[in-house]
């Protein structure tokens, strides 16, 4: 029988028992159905669903760079709405994706973001915009819009150097953009938060001449993505530091894998790689992963730097390089505070440390173990110790003398029964 019933017929029961004791008592028995009614109520209502509040306020506009399947994409949004949501967030999340490709229709970005901010006006207008990838976070500032400006923002995914994307079509083959910095190139922007990774030329040129002091000549390679682009405008902005030493230009955006490949065979003496990134030749294309193996391949006595992680493990000797990590708790965090507490301590834009990296291999390999390397520095392809390589062997060892011990002492203690010490 469903609870309902059984409920309904035990109010029955008690309310025709309470009229035959009471006959004279009517507002009392009325007082009484009232109240088991009201009793009889309470497990209903607590079993509703309850709604999550929230807010009549604007939304919280977030803006992807790719697909929201993609998953750099993916992984960020759902620890951002995870975090979000466990602090209580009121405010409602929209997701928007510019579902940006090739290098070549960035000219088209611009005007993609614009498109997008303009569905959000009025009361609808975001109370927060949050931007997630290199391209989305260029796009946004590219925009001379109040909407734009004023409203609050916060980036992840993205680096401390950045492009504003030009007005109309342009070839993006000959294009040379400004490298831009988001500390001080966008103080018109209101920006109130943000997690960036630092791509540090500096340091890495001090680290090349470090182990190669007769250093004359830097080979730069970069793709044909807005990745490789805005790394190549930021070196080219940093390397105005160093009038001594030469600069060579190794472009995805004019050449193909096979030129870059027949170029770096013909390198001259004296000459280190910094490598930033290399996904995309020319043809656009996507290169696959074995491509950095053919480079190396390509001229095997060459020592390569990495910027960015690229390479390291199987080509470059090391590189001074960003933590890469989702970002998309921290953001939901910084949400929270932001937003529904109104609290602006903590809220800020934060570069996410970087640190040396190093392939122990590969120093071996070019005679450079016993230069000292920075301190704190992470050595990968290091070879384990002999505890680390046989640690199994040495547990089933132990394991094997302890348990052949102990059942002698046992033995042993069984068969000679304790007996007290003569006094």
């Amino acid at each position: 029988m469903p609870i309902g019933c059984v409920l309904f017929l035990f109010y029955y029961l008690c309310s025709e028992f309470l009229e035959i004791i009471l006959k004279e008592m009517r507002g009392l028995a009325i007082i009484f159905r009232f109240f088991m009614l009201l009793v009889l109520l309470l497990p209903v209502v607590a079993l509703c669903p309850v709604k999550a509040e929230t807010t009549s306020e604007g939304p919280i506009l977030i803006v992807t760079s790719y697909n929201p399947e993609t998953r750099s994409i993916s992984d960020n949004l759902s620890a951002f709405m995870d975090e979000y949501r466990q602090r209580g967030g009121k405010y409602t999340p929209i997701i928007e994706s510019m579902n940006c490709k090739n290098l070549s229709e960035a000219y088209l970005w611009k005007s993609r973001m614009a498109s997008i901010l303009g569905k959000y006006k009025g009361k609808n207008r975001p109370s927060l915009v949050i931007l997630l990838g290199q391209e989305a976070w260029s796009a946004y500032i590219s925009q001379d819009t109040e909407i734009a400006k004023k409203t609050p923002s916060i980036c992840g995914m993205v680096s401390v150097n950045g492009l504003v994307l030009p007005d109309d079509s342009i070839d993006t083959r000959v294009w040379e953009p400004e490298s831009k910095n988001i500390y001080t190139d966008f103080s018109d922007y209101n920006i109130v938060a943000g997690y960036v990774y630092e791509y540090d030329v500096d340091k890495n040129i001090k680290l090349m001449r470090r182990f190669y002091p007769d250093m004359r000549r830097v080979a730069f390679i970069s793709d044909n993505t807005y990745g490789g682009l805005s790394m190549q405008a930021l070196v080219k902005k940093e390397m105005k530091k160093y009038p001594d030493l030469e600069t060579i230009w190794l472009d995805g955006r004019t050449e193909t894998f096979m030129e870059v490949s027949e170029r770096m065979r013909r390198l001259p003496q004296n000459t280190c790689v910094l490598l930033g990134t290399w996904r995309v030749d020319c043809t656009e294309s996507y290169v696959i992963g074995n491509t950095t193996y053919m480079l190396r391949d390509a001229n095997p006595t060459l020592p390569v730097f990495t910027i960015a992680s690229v390479g390291l493990g199987h080509w470059a000797l090391g590189g001074y390089t960003p933590e890469y990590h989702a970002v998309g708790k921290n953001i939901g965090a910084v949400t929270y505070d932001f937003l529904d507490k109104g609290d602006r301590e903590g809220v800020d834009l934060l570069t996410i440390p970087g640190n040396y990296t190093f392939d122990i291999k590969r120093l071996h390999e070019f005679k450079l173990d016993s230069l000292n390397l920075p301190q704190g520095a992470v050595l990968v392809n290091k070879t384990p110790s002999f505890y680390e390589q046989y640690k199994y062997w040495v547990h089933r060892g132990c394991f094997g003398v302890h348990v052949p011990d102990s059942l002698f002492l046992d033995s042993h203690i069984l068969y000679y029964p304790y007996q007290p010490l003569e006094t």
